[in-house]
């Protein structure tokens, strides 16, 4: 379940990266990936219980930290 929603977001965000132009689509493309991967991780540990970091574990490494620092400072 994780590897699929995992692949959805990388492939829908790239694509949003791409359409936005090489450097500034990057940059906002990859805030707006943090925040999306924070609401999730939100939703998983509230809705269906689980632990931030199991929650964590459909987050790709090289946004991890950002993430989680986000998410932590939202609950």
């Amino acid at each position: 379940m994780y590897s699929s929603l995992n692949e959805e977001f990388k492939t829908h965000w790239s694509n949003v990266g791409y359409e936005k132009g090489i450097v500034q689509g990057k940059a906002e493309a990859r805030k707006e990936m943090i925040d999306a991967y924070s609401d999730t991780v939100i939703r998983l540990t509230s809705s269906m219980g689980l632990s931030l970091d199991s929650a964590m574990d459909c987050v790709p490494g090289d946004i991890a930290a950002e993430v989680r620092r986000k998410v932590e400072s939202r609950l």
